[in-house]
């Protein structure tokens, strides 16, 4: 478990970093699918620390009989937490005229990917609660 929540500080660092040299050098300007892996990573991160911190919520009988619904519990987290996050660049865009957000197709297109590491990372957190 110790392992798990060290990996989930480290990938926050990570997308922390890429994402700061993401703005300061302007690559989402030239490198359109940039966000796809920061979504994705972003989602693994949510996935993990669901499960890290709302984990003992759960009966142990719901850990091994009914991890499936878990995993949709965890997914739909990351989903929200997706939209919460394209709300925010919505607002950027908007309030303070900075282009931080594309069109309908690139905000779904995010919340699959937040969706998709949602379930990556409830997964290995469930692998490593054990």
């Amino acid at each position: 478990m110790k392992m798990v929540w060290i990996g989930a500080w480290v990938l926050l660092g990570a997308i922390g970093v890429v994402y700061g040299l993401m703005m300061w050098f302007g690559w989402h300007f030239i490198i359109p699918w940039i966000d796809i892996p920061l979504h994705i990573a972003g989602g693994v991160w949510v996935g993990m620390m669901f499960v890290l911190l709302f984990g003992r919520l759960f009966s142990d009988t719901a850990w091994s009989s009914e991890r499936y619904k878990i995993l949709i519990v965890v997914i739909s987290f990351a989903a929200f937490i997706g939209v919460l996050w394209e709300l925010f660049e919505f607002g950027v865009t908007e309030i303070a005229g900075i282009y931080f957000q594309g069109d309908i197709v690139d905000t779904m297109g995010d919340f699959l990917m937040d969706m998709i590491g949602g379930l990556i990372g409830g997964i290995v957190a469930m692998l490593g609660r054990k």
